[in-house]
């Protein structure tokens, strides 16, 4: 009896591990329908502004420029500098749909954390549309 429970447990185990279609949430190398998933990698953000109440504009080395929408991060005006970490703390970038921590060092009132949801990726036409003074 225990020779079928062993194989059970072994012939599941390999199959956890056969590739599967469509890569893995979060994994930056493209989405189930085949699109490629606009991703970046926070250590790489060059400039970044506030763009309404909870919203964040960031560019990224490369010219890239994502809309981030950000809960609970009132003096993000006032901020010199911010980090993003995704939320699950695991992987090196953070990709549109997900959701993400922000670190607020030397922020003067609030919450010096708060969470974001990383919203899209503009084009080149949107940051030109973009107001001077949210423009990243």
């Amino acid at each position: 009896m225990r020779r079928p429970i062993a194989l059970v447990i072994v012939l599941s185990s390999i199959a956890a591990c056969a590739p599967t279609e469509g890569p893995a949430p979060g994994s930056g190398i493209g989405t189930p329908d085949g699109g490629a998933r606009q991703c970046f990698q926070p250590d790489r953000i060059t400039n970044f502004t506030r763009g309404g109440t909870e919203q964040i504009y960031v560019k990224v080395l490369g010219g890239g420029v994502f809309a981030i929408q950000a809960g609970g991060c009132p003096d993000i005006g006032n901020a010199n500098a911010l980090v993003i970490t995704p939320a699950t703390g695991i992987g090196s970038q953070v990709c549109v749909g997900d959701s993400a921590r922000i670190a607020l060092p030397n922020v003067r009132f609030g919450p010096d954390q708060c969470f974001a949801r990383i919203e899209r990726s503009l084009t080149e036409a949107e940051v030109e549309a973009l107001p001077g003074r949210q423009r990243p």
